[in-house]
């Protein structure tokens, strides 16, 4: 795993080195480098999870283009279903891979199923 020296990883929350170990897996099966390259820092959307040090978003220009999907698919495959993992901003010049622990879907999960 490789920061991006602005990636800012002051903040950041267990659930997402979790994630970060598990997509730098997903890279290594793959044979690339994953690129960390925005945690707590740059500018992101009002109320992103980025600023709270659930989110983190992956380079993927080093990914190739056949293999990008599967990538994704992998490392949603890989995690539960708190995870968040989308392909944003596909075939632009900033296109990542965003990757966020879902909060709100962790407490559904975690809530006591009553019958």
């Amino acid at each position: 795993m490789i920061l991006k020296k602005s990636a800012f990883p002051g903040g950041c929350k267990p659930e997402l080195l979790v994630a970060l170990i598990v997509a730098e897996g997903c890279y290594d099966e793959i044979s690339v480098n994953m690129v960390v390259t925005s945690m707590n820092d740059s500018k992101h959307k009002d109320g992103s999870l980025h600023y709270d040090g659930y989110a983190a978003d992956l380079r993927t220009k080093s990914v190739p283009r056949p293999q990008l999907h599967d990538l994704v698919a992998d490392i949603k495959d890989s995690l539960p279903d708190c995870y968040d993992v989308i392909l944003e901003s596909e075939a632009q010049a900033q296109e990542h891979i965003h990757l966020e622990f879902d909060v709100v879907k962790a407490a559904k999960m975690a809530a006591p199923q009553i019958a």
